[in-house]
Parts: structure tokens; C-alpha cells; sequence
């Protein structure tokens, strides 16, 4: 790296060497037997043993990249995969690097078969997705929920959870309670119940600042009257109709 680089750089804060190139950075850093790394961090990183990691989430699969390289390899680019329905968030290898699973904005993960080769199978995705939505006739509550919320979590009493649980009956629920759903060990441990306010100093504060260490990632809402009117909309949506408090003129 050091022959190669067009440029090195540390990290004031974890004192860790950034490898600079035309085509991107390599960060190295601790080895595997301490593989801790930032939450939500959607970088590739190589370990100071020779490993790439994928450091999305924790205990991510880990791919030797100096055996190869020592074998006479080199880092030609074999293929490249563009996904077609937006970025991709979250990477992880498997089988020693045969596999790579990736998520983006659709609601399933995809496998990409590296090693032998097979080609990708058509993915039935709509587009565009729920959260692709303009204002149209729809309340502002309802289009903040759609690009802010829906990509994590449903509303239904039948709907499924995703990267979330769901929110169905959320008003009055504690947090870190639904069954089924692994939530984090912080998460569980807070005397936190969901109300209105609560839930509005959560999309004021984001979750790193009310609820740390848990999964949710950034989501702030610095605006007071999208924030409001995202509760009010909660209020009405996460109950059946018949539940629902009317809407207040102009909300």
C-alpha cells in the first residue's frame, strides 16, 4: 500500500492510516480478533492482517486478500455490478469470498455468485419504491413516513417487520417490547415508553442522542412542522380507522 498509494493520510481520532488512490481509499485497521467497528459505516476496509471486511454491521465475513496477492494476483478489476434500483447499503461475504450478499432499498437481499460465476436472475422489484413518493394529494405526514419510515417499518397489524419492527398499536408500547423482533441489549434495557412527545424527541434528538445504542440509524427531522406532522400522522395510521382520531383541519 505504501509503494502504491498516491497519498497517505491518519485519523485524528483512531490514529488509523487512510491509503489514497485515483480509483478510491483503503483504511486499515485493527485485526479480526477485535472486529468492532463504526455502526453504519458502509465502507470497505482492510485489516492489518490481511483481511477485507465488509463493516457495515458487526461480525460481517471476512475475505483473505494477501494469499492471492502473494500467489502472483493482482487487483485488476474482474466485473463490476451496478444495481439498478439505487445504492447499496449494507455488503456481506461469504463462503471465503465465493458470495457476496448486498441490500439496498429493495426489501430482500441479493446474492451475487463470484466464484464459479452465474449470472444474475431477474428480481422482481417495483419502482418506484413506497418511499419514492412526491406530495401529490397525500398529507405531509404521510409523505414523511413514506421517505423517512416505510423503508424500515409497515403500519399494519399483518405487516411484516423489516430492517424495524412495525409500528402497528406503537402509541403506548415500550420500547425494545414487540415480540419477535431482535432488538438491541440497549434498547431493552431503557424505561422508555412510546407517546407522542416521546417519539417527537426522538426524530428531534435522533436515535445516537435518545436511544444510543440502538439500531435504528441517523434520523433526524429538524423541521418542527414535518416533525409534528409525522406524530399526528403515526397517531392516526398505526391503529384501525376505527381507532384513529380525526384529523384537525389543515393537519
Amino acid at each position: 500500500l505504501d509503494e502504491n498509494c498516491r497519498s497517505m493520510k491518519q485519523r485524528p481520532m483512531h490514529r488509523r492510516w487512510v491509503y489514497l488512490f485515483d480509483q478510491g481509499s483503503v483504511e486499515v485497521v485493527r485485526p479480526t480478533r477485535n472486529p468492532t467497528f463504526c455502526n453504519n459505516c458502509n465502507r470497505l476496509r482492510l485489516t492489518s492482517d490481511g483481511k477485507l471486511k465488509a463493516c457495515l454491521m458487526h461480525n460481517d465475513g471476512l475475505v483473505d486478500v494477501l494469499e492471492p496477492l502473494r500467489s502472483g494476483g493482482d487487483w485488476k478489476v474482474l466485473e463490476t455490478y451496478t444495481n439498478p434500483f439505487g445504492p447499496v447499503w449494507a455488503l456481506a461475504f461469504a463462503d471465503r469470498g465465493a458470495r457476496l450478499y448486498f441490500g439496498g432499498l429493495d426489501d430482500h437481499a441479493t446474492a451475487w455468485q463470484v466464484t464459479p460465476r452465474r449470472g444474475f436472475e431477474p428480481a422482481p422489484s417495483k419502482v418506484p419504491r413506497r418511499f419514492q413518493v412526491g406530495s401529490g394529494e397525500r398529507s405531509l405526514g404521510e409523505v414523511e413516513f413514506a421517505r423517512k419510515c416505510s423503508i424500515c417499518h409497515t403500519l399494519t397489524s399483518n405487516g411484516a417487520n423489516r430492517a424495524g419492527p412495525t409500528l402497528y398499536r406503537i402509541f403506548g408500547r415500550r420500547a425494545g417490547s414487540l415480540p419477535g423482533y431482535p432488538y438491541s441489549a440497549a434498547l431493552k434495557r431503557l424505561e422508555l415508553v412510546w407517546t407522542p412527545e416521546t417519539l417527537g424527541k426522538l426524530f428531534e434528538l435522533g436515535p445516537q442522542t435518545y436511544t444510543p445504542g440502538s439500531k435504528m440509524p441517523l434520523q433526524k427531522i429538524t423541521d418542527r412542522k414535518k416533525r409534528d406532522a409525522l406524530v399526528r400522522y403515526l397517531e392516526r395510521a398505526s391503529v384501525p380507522e376505527s381507532e384513529a382520531p380525526i384529523p384537525t383541519r389543515g393537519k
